[in-house]
């Protein structure tokens, strides 16, 4: 809860254990919002945005800008193509379902 008051993002332990995600201490992972991880976890599960829209009731537009978002956030090169699909391959044991 502490990170809240340094100005970062709070992850519930329900939460946490729902998602099951496993953060390394250079994936920034910590700087993701819920909304952001349940989309990264349905990327990892090969979804594409308008199945990530549909599953989580928001428009293709919103989890657009979420995946944008993240990628900034975990600081991956947006120049490379798939990049976030590639990110989740060098870290297969980010979500352990």
């Amino acid at each position: 809860m502490n990170s809240l008051y340094k100005g970062g993002t709070y992850i519930g332990e329900n939460l946490k254990n729902k998602l099951q995600y496993e953060a390394s201490p250079n994936s920034n992972i910590e700087k993701l919002s819920a909304t952001e991880l349940k989309i990264l976890k349905n990327i990892s599960n090969n979804l594409n945005s308008s199945q990530i829209a549909e599953t989580l009731f928001i428009s293709k537009r919103t989890v657009e800008k979420h995946r944008s978002n993240i990628i900034k956030k975990l600081e991956i090169d947006a120049t490379q193509q798939n990049a976030l699909f590639v990110w989740l391959q060098q870290h297969p044991n980010i979500f352990n379902t």
